[in-house]
């Protein structure tokens, strides 16, 4: 998939039409959400500790931050997490006695789609949503006004 071009390397001509034949495939270019989303999971470790970032992009940004300002990375990570988040939704709101809480606070990119799995399986279950501002223009224009 990849050849020599001088000192680095390039997508060989199959590559390129993996590339762009994939609608989704920008999540996986290293500029892109999922690469984005996988590094900063490296440095979770330090952000749990220190509570500050624990990752910046290529462009140097803190990921938080650049998922804020560039819609594009946002839209995708928003995406390729929402597309996970639908697989494990059902699961998570039929293994739990949620009837025995009495609120939950939700965050983080996925928090949408589990969050209305859960209040549809559960619609007397309090919740509150934490999430970048980038999720809750989503939230409010695609959940909250279900």
């Amino acid at each position: 998939l990849l050849e020599t071009d001088g000192d680095g390397h390039r997508l060989t001509a199959v590559s390129e039409e993996l590339v762009e034949d994939d609608h989704s495939s920008d999540e996986y270019q290293l500029g892109g959400a999922q690469a984005a989303m996988d590094l900063s999971l490296a440095g979770l470790h330090h952000t749990l500790r220190t509570g500050g970032p624990g990752y910046r992009t290529a462009d140097g940004l803190r990921v938080a931050v650049a998922m804020g300002e560039d819609e594009l990375l946002a839209g995708t990570a928003r995406a390729a997490v929402e597309e996970e988040a639908r697989w494990v939704a059902p699961g998570v709101s039929g293994a739990y006695d949620w009837a025995s809480v009495t609120s939950l606070t939700a965050g983080g990119h996925g928090v949408g789609t589990l969050v209305n799995a859960l209040v549809k399986a559960h619609p007397k279950l309090p919740v509150r949503i934490t999430a970048l501002p980038s999720e809750l223009r989503v939230l409010r224009e695609e959940i909250l006004d279900t």
